[in-house]
């Protein structure tokens, strides 16, 4: 009997130690299928970090033509700054100009108007000449007028005169005084 019980207790050991095997094989396989699953999260992990890599290029790239587009823009910013400057500049310029038309415009319409008032001083001064010469006309046909009336009495009082002489010819004749 303390045999049977011995080999009992020895199937007994037996069958625990296999269970025990089996138990560890079961371990040692769930930890192997573990350790697949964590190789191919470790497989992931690589693979996401080579990709977070590469996107940490990109972006580092990104980044520096973003700050080259900055610069650009800046620059630009900067010429156009100075255009709008330039083009303010030249806009009081020309509103500048603008008064001085405007002031010259105004200065030659009161040389206009000064022109037409002078011109109509010069019309009537005209009218005034052109009657003046009506009268100087007139009075050149009177004087002419009379001076050829001068010119007959002239002539008449010669030829008085000359009767006058003769009849004192005839006088001095007639009483003998002729030497």
């Amino acid at each position: 009997s303390s045999g049977i019980n011995a080999e009992y207790g020895q199937t007994d050991i037996i069958g625990r130690l296999k269970l025990e095997k089996q138990s560890m094989e079961d371990k040692v396989s769930h930890l192997e299928t573990s350790l697949g699953h964590l190789e191919a999260e470790k497989a992931d992990m690589k693979s996401a970090l080579k990709t977070a890599g590469i996107e940490r290029v990109k972006l580092s790239q990104l980044k520096d033509e973003a700050e080259v587009d900055n610069n650009n823009l800046k620059n630009e910013l900067s010429a156009l700054t100075g255009k709008y400057e330039m083009i303010e500049s030249e806009k009081n310029r020309l509103l500048q100009l603008n008064n001085e038309l405007e002031i010259t415009k105004a200065n030659l319409e009161e040389c206009v108007r000064n022109i037409d008032r002078e011109k109509g001083d010069l019309n009537e001064s005209y009218t005034l000449l052109g009657m003046e010469k009506e009268d100087l006309l007139d009075t050149l046909e009177t004087s002419t007028r009379e001076r050829e009336k001068l010119g007959q009495t002239i002539v008449r009082m010669a030829k008085a005169r000359e009767d006058l002489v003769k009849e004192k010819h005839q006088l001095k004749e007639e009483l003998g005084m002729v030497e």
